[in-house]
């Protein structure tokens, strides 16, 4: 009886054909990535009903995200990312009630994220980045219980960062270490929350290339298991924290932001009032 298909990693060049839903309607798992095909994605994919995982990632597959995905009720990964596709992420991707992992980075899609994502509850993983994507800051990602990481980096993402992100459940219980890392290259505006402090679980954070304002929390000092911080290229000012993550941060965490200052950082400005920060 068979359950996979791994073909991915070889040069197959050619189109992926209508057929593949003629394979056993045993398939589990379908693996073509990185296998120089192109064409479409074939509409009756939602036809192998008992896919949980579909990994297309890595091709020239061109057109729209076929809303047909929508009937694959037991898939939990949805890998497209690395490809040529346009036009929206169909809604139908938010009946994928058994989804853990959704990467559409390095496309072309376009259009507001659905919000209705934010109702996937055992969804961990969402990567977005290097899209057309022109949302506002979605707020619905902040709600999510299980998100471990999320990127949205290199689109046209704008609004404030939501002042209860360290509501984010999964971040802030402290049981498993995560990533929020890739938020850079936007347009998102306004301060770093306080409750930044509060996702302790928190690992990398970019920030770079938006136009944030006022100070970095010094409360950031206490995320024990952050491994790094870019903030560069914003408009923040005063002093940045000394303790924590920032200890062995670099210069090039810190470009472009002609406010800020501190003492522990080659090249950066000395403070006229070191140890005094805006908010903490």
């Amino acid at each position: 009886m068979l359950r996979y298909v791994h073909v991915g990693s070889n040069p197959l060049n050619g189109v992926l054909p209508n057929s593949i839903v003629n394979l056993s309607s045993s398939i589990e798992i379908i693996y073509i990535g990185n296998a120089h095909i192109n064409g479409l994605i074939p509409t009756s994919i939602g036809n192998k009903s008992g896919l949980t995982v579909l990994d297309l990632r890595g091709n020239n597959l061109a057109g729209s995200i076929p809303s047909d995905v929508g009937k694959l009720k037991k898939i939990e990964g949805l890998y497209l990312n690395n490809n040529k596709l346009h036009g929206n992420i169909p809604k139908a991707v938010c009946h994928l009630t058994n989804l853990v992992e959704l990467t559409l980075d390095f496309s072309e899609l376009s259009g507001l994220i659905p919000e209705c994502l934010g109702n996937l509850s055992i969804l961990q993983k969402v990567s977005l980045s290097s899209n057309k994507l022109s949302s506002k800051f979605p707020l619905m990602f902040w709600k999510m219980s299980g998100l471990l990481s999320l990127g949205m980096s290199q689109n046209s993402i704008d609004g404030e960062v939501p002042r209860d992100v360290g509501g984010l459940k999964a971040l802030s219980g402290g049981t498993s270490k995560s990533t929020v890392s890739h938020l850079s290259k936007n347009s998102f505006f306004g301060q770093i929350p306080l409750s930044f402090a509060n996702l302790i679980s928190l690992e990398f954070l970019d920030f770079t290339l938006n136009t944030l304002s006022g100070t970095i929390p010094k409360s950031m000092e206490r995320l024990s298991y952050l491994k790094s911080i870019n903030v560069s290229f914003n408009d923040l000012e005063s002093e940045i924290p000394s303790g924590g993550v920032f200890v062995n941060s670099t210069l090039q965490s810190f470009l472009g932001n002609k406010g800020l200052c501190g003492v522990h950082i080659l090249e950066v400005p000395a403070c006229a009032n070191p140890g005094q920060q805006l908010k903490s």
